[in-house]
């Protein structure tokens, strides 16, 4: 009876763990299918909100890029800025949506992404466009904002139910000049009083190895789609802002029916000019005009000193500064500053202000230059200039725009017999 016992429960225990392994097995399954249905395509609703749920994760831009840049614009500041946005409910190209609703289709054959409506490429070429170009000095580069109210077409009637209404584009402030390794923002943001969301935004980019500026070509903003207005020219102020922004649309300004029939773009073109300044300080023997980078002299006599700013770029520049620090033992003469330009060749005084804290120059167009003459005495003072001894004196002369500064020194090696 024991060992029949025995015999009894290894059946059992045999049926018993198969029992469990069918258990688990069947677990597993009915997991798997739970955890696909949740995002089974089982009609319209479900893409859409299947499509919303994995938003950016399903739908990459055709060229990746940060949703929030850790720089400005003009690669100065250490601040967030959001590149792309809103988040915002998807849509394909074969289920639209049931409202109005801004360039959010994630599949469209033309465009791939909409939310990535803003790109770039070089003027008058044949190149893609795409999110960012690396700037090449004298070029032009042609930014294209598109727009497409993806409410479905079947939806369109007199009513303009689903019509964009009072759309508007307008573009962010544009960096003036950028330099080495920076990047400057070209932010385009499209809004309409019905649309949800009421706001889409989208941001390219032109990068540098070397200090550019970047200018805006007035009159060369067009829309361009299959309407009436197309080929019009955009108001250049508008563009960047003025009166809310520019209306856009298809046959009629700040209205805009569903569909991709309806879609267009706004192309407007940025030059891309050299930044390049040189200055230069140096001294002479008052009265000798023999001016050098370094001279000897003796205690109590007084110097002639010359700056000479030039522009060497392509490009205007805009408040120029200059001044003089000035080294321990030298002392400025009242009175004797002069600036010398093409308009002004004969010279004019100068208030004091360039031993203090500098003062503007004013505006240069490329090869444009200017001369600041004044005189320096040397101090008396036998504390600082001891007997028997040379001292050298650094001077230290500067010229500065907005994304630079070029510093230039002379020595004077004063000795007191």
């Amino acid at each position: 009876m024991e060992v029949e016992g025995m015999s009894v429960n290894k059946k059992t225990s045999k049926k018993f763990f198969l029992f469990i392994i069918i258990l688990a097995i069947g677990s597993y399954a009915v997991g798997s299918y739970v955890a696909k249905s949740k995002y089974k395509k089982v009609s319209n609703t479900d893409e859409m909100s299947t499509v919303a749920e994995t938003n950016k994760n399903t739908a990459a831009k055709e060229v990746e890029e940060p949703h929030e840049s850790e720089t400005s614009n003009n690669g100065s500041e250490s601040k967030k800025i959001e590149t792309w946005g809103p988040d915002r409910i998807v849509y394909s190209w074969d289920v639209r949506a049931d409202h109005p609703t801004l360039n959010s289709i994630y599949n469209d054959p033309a465009m791939g992404d909409e939310r990535n409506f803003v790109r770039i490429r070089k003027a008058n070429s044949d190149e893609k466009f795409t999110d960012n170009v690396m700037a090449e000095p004298g070029e032009e580069y042609e930014v294209q904002i598109f727009f497409h109210n993806n409410a479905d077409p079947v939806l369109n009637d007199n009513t303009g139910k689903n019509f964009a209404k009072s759309i508007r584009l307008r573009v962010d402030s544009i960096v003036g000049n950028i330099t080495n390794g920076q990047s400057a923002q070209i932010t385009g943001r499209i809004s309409a009083e019905n649309t949800t969301p009421a706001e889409v935004w989208d941001t390219a980019y032109i990068q540098t190895k070397r200090p550019v500026s970047l200018r805006y070509v007035r009159g060369s903003a067009r829309i361009h789609n299959g309407g009436k207005l197309n080929g019009n020219l955009i108001d250049d102020e508008a563009l960047f802002g003025k009166y809310g922004g520019t209306f856009i649309g298809y046959n009629q300004w700040g209205l805009l029916p569903g569909g991709e029939k309806y879609s267009g773009s706004i192309i407007f073109k940025i030059k891309v000019d050299v930044v390049g300044f040189d200055m230069n300080n140096s001294v002479s023997k008052e009265g000798e005009n023999d001016y050098k980078s370094n001279i000897d002299a003796i205690p109590g006599e007084t110097l002639d000193f010359k700056m000479h700013f030039k522009n060497t770029g392509t490009t205007i520049l805009k408040d120029v500064v200059v001044y003089d620090l000035l080294g321990e033992g030298l002392e400025f003469v009242p009175g004797t500053t002069k600036i010398y330009t093409p308009s002004h060749p004969e010279g004019t005084l100068q208030s004091d202000a360039l031993f203090k804290n500098g003062f503007n120059i004013g505006d240069y167009i490329g090869g444009m230059d200017a001369t600041i003459t004044y005189k320096v005495k040397v101090s008396d003072d036998e504390n600082l200039f001891p007997k028997g001894e040379t001292v050298v004196v650094e001077n230290n002369a500067a010229a500065a725009i907005n994304i630079g500064t070029i510093h230039d020194k002379t020595q004077i090696s004063v000795h007191r017999e």
